[in-house]
């Protein structure tokens, strides 16, 4: 029998780059407004998270850990060369075009793993399910109600709807889309960092209206994730940025009006927490008492 254990869904490998020691960061709450030090090991994870049952057997169901191996296979491949390219970015250098293939697949999973997407995922199944259970029952047994027969997933059935999704080519089409972007790496100064959180990887609208409903797909759009407090990198549709083509694999610096704007949709594409190496939470805190209606 598998042992109980935290499966994070942001590494920690990527967590300490917002940290000053290693262990441990601020944790902005976007529910209670209120920040408090954690360390890296505590946050961004959840108890068996990606555990799967894939067999049952005479004494009940056979647990696998399969999918959180493959990310941490994942992980641990290409930590290292993050680590090289922001140190390579904070030293004004030119980043290796060798990047691209691995870090394009494992931000692709990095953007799929979260809560956020897995509560989509879910939601979507569920709806879908007891669309085709309300037509059953109002064909096959009508004056029934079909509520009678939906069945709650658990966290192991959310957990197998969810891994479905990443691995069922969900992972490799986003990845190649990835791989064609514009990639420019920016740099902010000293006292200024960048956020993190539990969805670090934010695709962010074109600049131009209408922009209700986007894909990594779609023209104009823009994908950013802080590789470290103070490197961030934006990957631009070749589309609409072209004329920023010269500066791919450059490192470019970063004003404060643009360290706030990602600061930001890291707030917006976060599910619960935002990190931070420090308790400086003001954009944070900015955007959440903004109305809804206009958050864009």
């Amino acid at each position: 029998m598998l042992k109980a254990q935290d499966h994070h869904y942001v590494p920690q490998s990527h967590l300490r780059r917002f940290t000053r020691d290693g262990k441990k960061l601020w944790v902005f709450d976007k529910l209670n407004q209120q920040c408090f030090p954690n360390n890296v090991k505590d946050v961004a994870q959840h108890l068996n998270y990606y555990r799967l049952y894939p067999e049952l057997t005479e004494g009940g169901p056979t647990a696998s850990d399969a999918a959180e191996e493959a990310f941490c296979t994942a992980e641990n491949a290409v930590s290292p060369l993050i680590d090289d390219a922001v140190e390579t970015a904070l030293n004004g250098g030119q980043i290796s075009e060798e990047l691209r293939g691995p870090l394009s697949e494992y931000l692709a999973l990095q953007y799929l793993r979260v809560p956020k997407q897995r509560n989509a995922h879910v939601a979507f199944q569920r709806k879908v399910s007891e669309r085709i259970m309300d037509l059953l029952v109002a064909t096959e047994m009508p004056g029934v109600d079909p509520a009678a027969f939906r069945v709650e997933l658990g966290a192991g059935g959310e957990a197998a709807i969810h891994v479905r999704g990443i691995f069922n080519e969900n992972a490799v089409e986003l990845a190649g889309l990835l791989r064609g972007y514009i990639w420019v790496f920016w740099t902010t100064e000293a006292e200024s960092l960048l956020y993190s959180s539990d969805a670090p990887v934010s695709l962010i609208p074109p600049p131009e209206p209408p922009h209700a409903r986007v894909g990594f797909a779609s023209r104009g759009v823009h994908v950013a994730v802080a590789l470290s407090s103070h490197v961030l990198l934006a990957m631009f549709d070749p589309r609409y940025f072209a004329v920023i083509q010269h500066a791919e694999f450059c490192t470019v610096p970063l004003d404060q009006e643009l360290v706030d704007f990602y600061n930001r949709m890291q707030v917006l594409s976060s599910t619960r927490q935002v990190y931070c190496g420090s308790d400086d939470f003001a954009v944070a805190r900015k955007e959440c008492a903004r109305p809804p209606v206009t958050r864009h």
